[in-house]
């Protein structure tokens, strides 16, 4: 209990660090699990549970343990770990009155204490227990996330329902577990999260029907009024469902008709079921899809990506994405049949003084399962903590119940008890160390996370430093990075300019060492490379980020950042003459540019984005001008000039022809230049901007120069030579 209670306060997020503090009373509970396994003095486990469960488990851990980036896998076996561990720490808990009592009433009083919380919020949607801030102004209880808060009220409350409905305690006890689990289905309509109200929708049904078949074994007296009133249950559940999706659609100022019109979740599993068919059986390890979905990200097929696309949204299919479809089926498989032997025993057991609280157990265990996984199916509500542990709860509860057993008995009858006490004393062996490594990290980050008060950057570098010392991981030396950049640019008197970048450069050059993946620190290197002139450096990792990025130009616009890099480039070889590649990188960015251009006009065509392909064409004029290639130099200017900000173009074109007509000039080609002259002057006359570093003045003088020309050649009775169109 005090493991799910930190995990709901302090771990209810997807960084592994932070769920420490709860894995190591978790660890301590699988150690106090593995006497009564040993003695078999709990609930009776089938020896097929047993087996199917290690299968499962044993194909999830080593497809982690060989996947390809490592703090992923660490946090699926962390998650792993907790799914298992309380599914066998429930299977112990069951059948001890005074565990069973101390499970529920620590679940009412963290159920009640979520519910305080979300009517705190209502009135005060910036109001965060625990977090410095919530993402969203919708009510999540202790999560940061709204999707999250639901998850974890839909599963607790239908599991203490349950035990108020068919427990065996005082009626007093179960009134007040009744009262409070209402207020848990309640509060979900607050967090106005449209696929947790279907998910109480459905879990409230499922509850339904599962207490009517264990009404109907033991001959309750009230099943009979409640089977008459199954159309009246199921009205109440239809209007909760349609005014619970109107209210959340109404908050996004939408109607329920438009419900579904946002299809983000629909591209996410389409694309999921791309990346299932690149490695159908294993999958592509540890959150795969995390990098996987870039590269198949087509804009013409699912639109603008503006966000990272982390999870699937899906968990069936994001166990499909990362372990395969062996995965998704061994975990699907064994859920389903422990559903099916669950409602068996509700249908066929014996009575329920023989077993203890098996019926609450089974009833509030499929009726949870099923609420939380119908939220999963549009939420990765089990990537985190208190979801994987209230899914050990419900799995483990789903299949308990059968009689208990002492004393001796057959080897085959005792194996099951002694497999899983192994298998808690090796869980325990994990978690207890790692949880204490992650719960010193978490420490060490409360006052960038946990803290109202906003740290600063010498207490956050502080904070990230230690914490990378106890848990280095791609995230947080990227983010030690990204501090770092902001403090070489404020100019910090702690450190020069100089060794903030580089010290920034040797972070990013690490997470990506971590996690080679990862599109961010690839992006956000190249720039600093370019920044700190490592040329060839940056050209590497620019093309690299460019194949991270995938279809995802509008989230990290790495070729718009490439196409910036090689401005610079050609810059800095113009600057010591070295025109020729200097076309090159010119060529180069614009080629780049027009790439951007034919999916994402929308990033080029204003603002900075406008500014980039002006100054591209400008500088490539330059170049090839600098080569002495005029006509290449005045095609890259009036190129220029045809945008609708390109005017300062045009005074680039009336230099560039004031120089081909002084070498027509002095080639004595007097009517060529007369012609040239006059294309000058006109182009002059439509500059009404002028390049950086140009005065008004030195514009001046050369229509003057221009205007001197045309005269004498005017006087000398020289006709222009007919130039052609541009």
């Amino acid at each position: 209990m005090i493991a799910l209670v930190l995990a709901v306060v302090i771990g209810p997020q997807t960084r592994a660090w932070s769920w420490g503090p709860a894995l190591v009373p978790l660890g301590l509970a699988l150690l106090a699990a593995i006497p009564p396994l040993v003695r078999r003095n709990g609930p009776r486990t089938d020896i097929w549970v047993a087996c199917v469960g290690l299968l499962v488990t044993g194909w999830f851990a080593w497809r982690a343990w060989v996947s390809p980036v490592e703090e992923f896998a660490l946090a699926d076996l962390l998650l792993l770990a907790s799914a298992v561990g309380s599914f066998l720490v429930m299977r112990t808990i069951q059948g001890n009155p005074a565990a069973e009592r101390v499970l529920l009433w620590g679940i009412a009083l963290l159920l009640l204490a979520s519910v305080a919380v979300v009517a705190k919020q209502i009135g005060d949607p910036s109001f965060s227990p625990f977090f410095s801030s919530r993402p969203q102004a919708w009510p999540s209880g202790f999560f940061a996330h709204y999707n999250e808060g639901a998850n974890f009220l839909i599963g607790s409350s239908l599991v203490l329902g349950a035990a108020a409905c068919v427990g065996l305690q005082g009626r007093a006890e179960r009134a007040i577990w009744g009262l409070i689990a209402l207020a848990g289905l309640a509060a979900v309509y607050f967090t106005h999260s449209r696929g947790g109200i279907l998910g109480v929708a459905v879990g409230s049904s499922v509850f339904f029907a599962v207490a009517l078949m264990i009404g109907k074994r033991r001959g309750a007296g009230w099943f009979a009024p409640a089977l008459i009133g199954i159309p009246v249950i199921g009205l109440a559940l239809g209007i909760f469902l349609y005014h619970g999706w109107s209210d959340a659609q109404a908050v996004r100022l939408q109607t329920i008709s438009a419900l579904g019109d946002n299809t983000v979740r629909l591209v996410l599993m389409g694309i999921a079921v791309s990346t299932i068919a690149e490695h159908p059986w294993a999958g592509g390890g540890s959150r795969s899809f995390s990098w996987e979905v870039l590269q198949h990200w087509e804009t013409d097929l699912h639109g603008w990506g503006r966000a990272r696309p982390e999870q699937v949204h899906n968990e069936l299919l994001q166990a499909a994405t990362d372990y395969g479809l062996a995965g998704a089926v061994l975990v699907g498989g064994f859920m389903i049949a422990l559903v099916i032997a669950g409602l068996g025993r509700s249908i066929f057991s014996g009575n329920e003084e023989r077993f203890g609280m098996g019926d609450a157990w089974r009833l509030g265990g499929i009726a949870g399962l099923a609420g939380m996984f119908v939220q999963s199916s549009f939420s990765f509500v089990f990537h985190l903590l208190p979801g994987t542990i209230l899914l050990g709860l419900c799995l483990g509860r789903a299949a308990g119940g059968l009689a208990k057993t002492g004393g001796s008995g057959a080897l085959t009858n005792r194996l099951p008890g002694f497999a899983m006490a192994a298998v808690c004393l090796l869980l325990a062996a994990g978690l207890l160390p790692v949880g204490w490594a992650a719960s010193r990290t978490t420490e060490s980050l409360r006052a960038i996370y946990f803290s109202k008060a906003p740290a600063s950057p010498a207490a956050r570098l502080t904070a990230l430093s230690e914490a990378i010392r106890r848990w280095p991981t791609a995230e947080l030396l990227r983010e030690r990075a990204m501090l770092m950049q902001e403090i070489a640019a404020a100019d910090v008197p702690e450190f020069s300019s100089e060794e903030a970048t580089r010290l920034a450069l040797d972070d990013y050059t690490e997470a990506l060492d971590r996690h080679p993946f990862d599109a961010t620190s690839s992006i956000n290197r190249a720039n600093l490379l370019s920044s700190s002139r490592r040329t060839a450096e940056a050209d590497e990792e620019f093309a690299r980020a460019i194949r991270l990025q995938g279809g995802l130009e509008p989230a990290f616009r790495a070729r718009v950042h490439f196409a910036r890099h090689l401005v610079r480039k050609g810059r800095s070889l113009m600057s010591v003459g070295n025109y020729a590649p200097a076309v090159d990188a010119f060529q180069q960015a614009r080629a780049e540019i027009e790439i951007v251009g034919e999916e994402f006009p929308q990033l080029i065509d204003w603002g900075e984005g406008l500014d980039l392909q002006l100054t591209i064409l400008e500088g490539l004029g330059a170049a090839q001008e600098g080569m002495e290639d005029f006509p290449a130099a005045a095609d890259a200017y009036l190129a220029a000039s045809k945008f609708h900000q390109g005017r300062r173009a045009h005074f680039y074109l009336g230099a560039l022809f004031t120089r081909i007509g002084e070498k027509a000039w002095t080639s004595r080609k007097p009517s060529d230049a007369f012609a040239y002259f006059l294309k000058a002057r006109e182009h002059f006359g439509t500059a009404s901007e002028l390049p950086e570093g140009v005065t008004a003045e030195l514009k001046q003088e050369l229509v003057d120069y221009i205007d001197r020309s045309i005269a004498l050649l005017t006087e000398t009775k020289f006709v222009p030579t007919e130039l052609p169109e541009r």
